[in-house]
């Protein structure tokens, strides 16, 4: 009895740790699904889709290579790139960020002036410059002047009215497509405005943003888009 008592004994040690080990494995298995590190095999992450930018992220960008050519500067224009090539985007960029930019900037006295094209879909971002002659009447906008950006001209916007406009004038339209178009246009050298125009269907609306303080300067609907818009 007392031979086959120590037996018993020895089998239920065995029996123990085999059951911890198989424990501790269980554990260690668990922790490494939950660590990618632990995975030889992890596939690689994925690239960072293109950034969007609003018009002063794409200006900040730009900066440093316009006013090597000319630190004082006024600004005649800013507007979406592919607005600009006259493409429309597949879908409104209701947040008022973009792939890229285009701005027209002229030294004092708007004598000289530079196309200025920001791509934020190349790595690093492109920025491109070449000769334009500014045939506005207004007199180009100081970049000081210039406080309201991109992003916050389509909120001031949206909070005045703008996406009730588009949520009513779409219900029961038979062409429910919308059309965006975003511009900061310039006034005098002190003031200048954010033009945010938009079409469903035959309907268009017209409103107009402080540059300089967010205001809403003005409200204008449109019953006929063949004569409206840009």
């Amino acid at each position: 009895m007392r031979h086959s008592f120590h037996r018993m004994g020895r089998s239920r040690s065995t029996l123990t740790l085999g059951m911890l080990r198989t424990w501790l494995f269980g554990v260690v298995f668990a922790l490494c699904a939950l660590v990618s590190s632990c995975s030889p095999s992890s596939p690689p992450a994925a690239p960072h889709a293109s950034p969007l930018l609003t018009a002063r992220e794409a200006w900040e960008a730009a900066a440093p290579t316009v006013l090597r050519w000319q630190p004082d500067l006024s600004l005649a224009y800013a507007r979406p790139l592919a607005q600009a090539d006259g493409v429309k985007p597949a879908e409104p960029s209701w947040d008022g960020r973009y792939a890229g930019w285009s701005f027209l900037v002229c030294a004092q006295g708007a004598d000289r002036c530079q196309v200025v094209l920001v791509d934020a879909s190349a790595t690093p971002i492109e920025v491109a410059m070449a000769d334009e002659e500014y045939r506005g009447s207004a007199e180009p906008l100081s970049l000081a002047a210039w406080r309201v950006d991109s992003d916050q001209a389509l909120a001031s916007a949206m909070e005045y009215g703008l996406q009730r406009w588009v949520t009513s004038t779409t219900e029961g339209a038979l062409d429910s497509t919308i059309t965006l178009e975003l511009e900061l246009v310039a006034q005098t050298q002190q003031e200048g405005y954010w033009r945010i125009f938009v079409a469903v269907g035959g309907e268009g609306l017209d409103v107009r943003v402080s540059a300089d303080e967010g205001s809403m300067l003005s409200w204008t609907e449109w019953s006929d888009c063949e004569i409206c818009g840009f």
